[in-house]
C-alpha cells in the first residue's frame, strides 16, 4: 500500500459520524448550565450534572473496553449512539435534580463508549499507510466542528425564539434537543458503517504492508508493557490538565485583557489548533509516526516553562503551542498502541488509555487549583513545565520502542 492511496468512504462516513455525535455533547456542554439556571436551579446543582457526567463516563470506562472487545467496534459505536442520544435528549426535558443527574450520568456512559470504541475502529477501517492520516484527521475534525458547534449552539435558542415565537426556556430546550438530533443521526450514520473482517483482516493488512504477525505484542507480558506506557502518557497528560482550567484567568488578570477579547483569542486558536492537527498526520504519513509524535511530546515542557517571562504577545504563543502538544500527539499515541495491540485488546487498551487522560484531567485540575491558590502563575506553568518535559522522554522512548517495527 502506498501513502497516495484514497483514503476509504467508509473512513469518511465514520467522521462525519463522529462530528454529529460530538455535535450533541457541544450543545450540551454550553447550553445546559442556562437551561438549568432558567429552571431556577443554583450553581451547586450545575456542578453536580456536571460531575455526574464525568462521573458517568468514568464508570463506564474499562466496562466499555470489554464490550467492545468482545462484540466488536461497530455494535459498541451503535450502542454508544443510543445511550448518548437517550441522555442528552432526556437531559432536555427534565426538571427535577435526581433525573437531571442520572440523564447526565446515561450521556456520559454513552460519551465513554464512543470514546473507546475510536480508535479500534479507525484500526480497523483505515489502511495502514493511511492510518497516521485519518487518526489525526479524527481528532482534528472533532475539534473543528466543537469550535463551530459551540457558536451555533449559542445562536440557537435567540433564533427560535425569533422563528417560533417561543418562551427562553421552551427555546433552551429547544437548542439542547436539536444537539441531541445531532447524535441521533450520528447513530444512523454508525449503522451503514460496514467494518471489516477484524482479525484477519488486519493480518491481511500487515502482510500487505510487509509486516510480520510478530509486530503484535501477545499478553500477558506485551500487554503489561503496554499499559505501562499508557501510564507514562497520564503523567505527560497531567501537565496541560495542571494548566487548562486557568488560562482564561491568567490571561484576565497578568494581561488585563478583557474577557470577550480573550473568548475571540481561543476560539480562533482552537480552529488553528484543528488545522495544524490535520497538517501533523500529513507529516506523520510522510516522516513516521515515532519522530512526529516525539516532536509533540518534547513541545509542551519548554513552552510552559518559557510563559511566566514572556510578554503578552509571546505568552499568547506559547499558550498556543503548549495546547497543540497534546491534541497533536494524541492521535499518533493512539494509532501507535493499536497497530501494536492484539485485535482483541485493542478495547481494553484503549478503554485504560482514556481512563489515563480522565484521571489525569481531574487530577491536574485539583491539583492546578492548589499550586495557584498556594503559590503564583509562574509556580504553576513552571511545575507543570517540569513534568511534562520530565515525562516526555521516557514516553517518547517508550513509543519509539513500540512503533520500532510499525511502518
Amino acid at each position: 500500500m502506498t501513502g497516495t492511496e484514497r483514503v476509504p468512504r467508509s473512513a469518511i462516513v465514520f467522521l462525519a459520524a463522529n462530528v454529529l455525535f460530538g455535535s450533541g455533547l457541544f450543545f450540551h456542554a454550553f447550553l445546559y448550565n442556562f437551561y438549568l439556571d432558567k429552571l431556577g436551579w443554583s450553581p451547586a446543582v450545575m456542578g453536580r450534572a456536571a460531575a455526574a457526567l464525568t462521573t458517568g463516563g468514568l464508570v463506564s470506562l474499562l466496562p466499555a473496553g470489554w464490550l467492545v472487545d468482545r462484540v466488536g467496534a461497530r455494535w459498541g459505536l451503535l450502542l454508544a449512539g443510543a445511550i448518548g442520544a437517550a441522555g442528552l435528549a432526556a437531559g432536555a426535558v427534565t426538571t427535577a435534580t435526581v433525573p437531571i443527574y442520572l440523564a447526565a450520568a446515561v450521556a456520559g456512559a454513552g460519551t465513554a463508549l464512543w470514546r473507546v470504541a475510536q480508535a479500534p475502529t479507525l484500526m480497523t477501517l483505515a489502511p495502514p499507510a493511511q492510518r497516521s492520516r485519518v487518526f489525526s484527521w479524527n481528532v482534528g475534525l472533532i475539534i473543528g466542528s466543537g469550535a463551530v458547534g459551540v457558536a451555533i449552539a449559542g445562536a440557537t435558542p435567540g433564533w427560535l425564539e425569533r422563528a417560533f415565537g417561543v418562551e427562553p426556556l421552551t427555546a433552551l430546550r429547544g437548542g439542547l434537543a436539536i444537539g441531541a438530533l445531532g447524535t441521533v443521526v450520528s447513530l444512523i450514520l454508525f449503522a451503514l458503517l460496514r467494518l471489516p473482517g477484524g482479525e484477519a483482516s488486519d493480518t491481511i493488512e500487515r502482510t500487505r504492508a510487509g509486516v510480520g504477525a510478530a509486530t503484535v505484542l501477545s499478553p500477558p507480558a506485551a500487554h503489561l508493557r503496554m499499559l505501562t506506557v499508557v501510564g507514562l502518557i497520564g503523567v505527560w497528560m497531567l501537565a496541560p490538565a495542571l494548566v487548562a482550567p486557568f488560562f482564561n484567568l491568567y490571561f484576565f488578570k497578568t494581561f488585563s485583557l478583557s474577557m470577550d477579547r480573550i473568548g475571540m483569542i481561543f476560539g480562533v486558536v482552537h480552529g488553528l489548533w484543528a488545522l495544524i492537527v490535520l497538517a501533523s498526520g500529513e507529516l506523520a504519513t510522510r516522516y513516521g509516526v515515532s519522530r512526529v509524535v516525539a516532536g509533540w511530546l518534547f513541545l509542551l515542557g519548554p513552552a510552559l516553562v518559557l510563559l511566566p517571562i514572556a510578554g503578552a504577545g509571546v505568552a499568547l504563543a506559547l499558550y498556543f503551542l503548549q495546547g497543540l502538544a497534546q491534541p497533536a500527539a494524541n492521535p499518533l499515541i493512539d494509532q501507535i498502541l493499536m497497530e501494536r495491540s492484539a485485535p482483541e485488546r485493542r478495547g481494553s487498551i484503549s478503554s485504560w488509555r482514556n481512563v489515563a487522560a480522565d484521571g489525569s484531567a481531574i487530577a491536574g485540575a485539583s491539583l492546578g487549583g492548589w499550586v495557584l491558590a498556594t503559590g503564583s502563575f509562574s509556580a504553576l506553568f513552571v511545575t507543570a513545565g517540569i513534568i511534562g518535559a520530565a515525562a516526555a522522554l521516557p514516553l517518547a522512548a517508550g513509543l519509539r520502542k513500540l512503533a520500532a517495527r510499525v511502518p
